[in-house]
């Protein structure tokens, strides 16, 4: 389970949100975020690797995702910079700590951030397995892997002159799921979401 915390500058309030992510022996994953109020699941297999489904508990609907990992690995033109600055532990984990300056494809926009990844948290090894045998090789991740400091992502920080974002692992920890929590519910019509 992870915690975000968004604090938009000049306004009073942090949107708190939380994602829950599953990853089953098998490479099924099934992830829960609520996300500024938006609920929804969105569930994956290894086998099927250029699917997923989106559920929205709220109106009992789902909608299959293509995946177009072809895009997806491409990062859409961003570059990605890593400075590795040293260990660290975070949530109880033995990290790395690291810079990553994001550069968009016109280059002339920059967002860094600070990272810290561990590969000690539990999970971590079936979600590499994961990502491998779904031909996902994720430019950021490619790039931390080259700077050493691939991992499961304990916590990230980042601010711009709009806005603050924290995110941190709060819990990470190996046990049996249910088969259900992996497959779409049979009261769901397939729909578009959330109307």
């Amino acid at each position: 389970q992870s915690r975000y915390d968004i604090k938009i500058k000049g306004k009073d309030s942090v949107f708190v949100d939380t994602m829950s992510t599953a990853i089953s022996d098998n490479r099924y994953t099934h992830a829960e975020m609520d996300i500024l109020g938006m609920k929804m699941t969105v569930l994956g297999r290894a086998t099927q690797r250029r699917y997923s489904v989106v559920l929205y508990s709220q109106t009992r609907k789902y909608k299959v995702n293509v995946i177009d990992t072809a895009r997806l690995n491409s990062g859409n033109g961003q570059t990605y910079t890593v400075t590795r600055i040293g260990a660290e532990t975070v949530a109880g984990y033995p990290c790395v700590h690291a810079k990553l300056a994001i550069a968009g494809a016109n280059k002339r926009t920059v967002i860094t951030e600070d990272i810290w990844t561990s590969t000690t948290v539990p999970g971590y090894a079936q979600l590499k397995q994961f990502m491998d045998n779904a031909h996902v090789t994720v430019k950021m991740m490619q790039a931390l892997q080259q700077a050493g400091c691939d991992g499961f992502v304990v916590k990230v920080t980042s601010a711009t002159d709009q806005m603050s974002f924290v995110m941190q692992l709060v819990e990470a920890e190996r046990k049996s799921f249910p088969a259900s929590m992996f497959v779409i519910p049979a009261d769901y019509k397939e729909g578009n979401g959330f109307f």
